[in-house]
C-alpha cells in the first residue's frame, strides 16, 4: 500500500516553523541579554531598547505592574556587578541610590538616548489615544532623579522626592 504525503499539511508545518523561529528571534532581540561590547555578568529581564556606549548601559525595563516604564542610565565604569534591573530600574550591586532614572508611562515608544550630549528623545501618545508627540530633552536640565513624566505627548522634568 502507498501511502500519499498530505501536502497542504508539509507546508502548514514549514509555515509554523518557520513563525516560529521568527516569534522567537523577536523575543530573543527583545530580551537585551545580548548587548553587543558589554560584559557580563548582567540579566535584564522583560527589557527593551537597551543599548551600551561610552560605558554607559541604557535600557527601558517596566515596573512590576507592567504598566510603568523606566529609562535609566547605569555607568558601567563603577564596575557594580551584576548589573540587573529592579522594578524596572538598572542597577548594579553596589549602585548608589542617586543613579539616573526616567520615568514615563506605557503610551510611550521608540526611546533613544545619547550619552555624550544627554539627550532623551522619546514618542509618546497624547491622551486622545490616537496622536502621537515626538519629543527631545535635553537631561543636563532635569534633576539627576528626575522623573520625567508625559502628560498628554510631552516630557517634562519633575525632582523626585528622597526617601
Amino acid at each position: 500500500m502507498r501511502r500519499t504525503i498530505n501536502k497542504k499539511f508539509v507546508f502548514k508545518m514549514i509555515f509554523f516553523s518557520l513563525f516560529m523561529f521568527q516569534v522567537t528571534d523577536l523575543y530573543a532581540d527583545q530580551s537585551c541579554n545580548n548587548i553587543k561590547n558589554l560584559s557580563g555578568p548582567y540579566t535584564l529581564t522583560n527589557c527593551k531598547e537597551c543599548g551600551y556606549e561610552d560605558n554607559i548601559l541604557s535600557a527601558t525595563c517596566p515596573e512590576s505592574d507592567k504598566r510603568t516604564w523606566h529609562f535609566s542610565t547605569l555607568d558601567t565604569k563603577e564596575k557594580w556587578k551584576p548589573y540587573t534591573n529592579k522594578d524596572g530600574v538598572l542597577t548594579g550591586a553596589d549602585t548608589p541610590s542617586d543613579a539616573s532614572i526616567y520615568s514615563f508611562n506605557s503610551s510611550c515608544q521608540d526611546i533613544t538616548y545619547t550619552n555624550n550630549n544627554e539627550t532623551l528623545k522619546v514618542k509618546c501618545r497624547k491622551k486622545d489615544g490616537v496622536t502621537w508627540q515626538d519629543n527631545t530633552l535635553d537631561l543636563s536640565t532635569c534633576d539627576h532623579t528626575a522623573y520625567i513624566d508625559n502628560q498628554d505627548g510631552t516630557l517634562t522634568c519633575k525632582k523626585v522626592a528622597k526617601k
